[in-house]
């Protein structure tokens, strides 16, 4: 775990958003396998609103950084002056990301690995700075979000 950590710290910036990018979707994309797989088709409907401009703002420009203040940001930063026990942290930020997410069972699941993405991309972002951790999330978050939207949206038009 050391090297892998001093592997992240020692990654530009750059390069470290691309490599949280491919995890996230990468941990995004097996649980609506596993859900299909295991007959719970329609385990990852989510919310969606009347309009792709809509569905846009809502979840590529409004979420992110909201979420990334609410289930990273703030959780990190005040936990990690009460405790050095990161296992602590990450669980209770990943906690609080899927509690953004209960469409069902399977969707919270799945957040909550995204939310231990999101939260160790930020502390390994922090350490370069708050600012910079925020934003980074914000984007990988952002960037997930639109593929996500782009796809919903794709798949109604072909529908």
């Amino acid at each position: 775990m050391y090297l892998y950590s001093k592997w992240l710290l020692s990654t530009n910036k750059f390069a470290l958003l691309i490599y949280f990018i491919v995890l996230n979707e990468t941990v995004g994309a097996i649980f609506p396998l596993m859900a299909d797989y295991w007959g719970y088709p329609n385990a990852f409907k989510s919310f969606k609103t009347e309009t792709f401009t809509e569905d846009f703002i809502l979840s590529v420009l409004i979420a992110p950084p909201l979420e990334t203040l609410i289930a990273q940001f703030f959780p990190f930063l005040l936990l990690r002056r009460f405790t050095n026990k990161l296992l602590l942290i990450y669980i209770s930020s990943a906690f609080l990301f899927a509690l953004g997410h209960t469409y069902s069972s399977w969707y919270m699941a799945a957040t909550f690995f995204i939310g231990l993405v999101f939260v160790g991309l930020f502390a390994v972002l922090v350490k370069k700075g708050k600012n910079i951790a925020f934003w980074g999330v914000t984007f990988v978050h952002a960037f997930s979000n639109l593929i996500a939207v782009l796809y919903d949206w794709g798949n109604a038009a072909s529908h």
